[in-house]
């Protein structure tokens, strides 16, 4: 059971780096905040498929330094992805509602190749058959 959901959550998270990069490269104009958005959400929905890969709880929470730090508990190596988790952490939310912030396309590129770097990071980390 614990390998289904697994599964279930990467494959949750390359949904949302395939609509990321649809959002940045398909639509036009370039759909910059929600492509961030789902960005944040790849990260997120890997870094818990680590946390049952590896048997723990998820929490419930959106702060990717959070779920990184959980994983850093697991496997000292996640303390390369620190710094990216803390850059993608913002569009958990400041990207759903209405505010005045301004993301650059060139910021929305940038969260497309951490939202990847961490994904492959994560699914590297499973060797085992899950």
């Amino acid at each position: 059971m614990a390998s289904e959901l697994v599964e279930q959550w990467l494959e949750k998270s390359k949904d949302d780096y395939i609509s990321a990069t649809v959002l940045m490269e398909k639509v036009v104009p370039p759909q910059i905040e929600i492509a961030c958005y789902h960005c944040q959400q790849c990260a997120e929905k890997a870094l818990k498929a680590f946390c049952v890969f590896k048997g723990e709880e998820v929490q419930r929470t959106h702060n990717l330094i959070v779920l990184c730090q959980q994983c850093i508990s697991l496997d000292s190596d996640f303390s390369a992805l620190i710094a990216d988790c803390a850059r993608l952490t913002p569009y958990s939310v400041q990207t759903r509602y209405p505010n005045n912030i301004e993301i650059l396309e060139s910021e929305a590129k940038s969260a497309l190749v951490l939202s990847k770097r961490v994904y492959d990071f994560v699914e590297s980390k499973m060797v085992q058959k899950y």
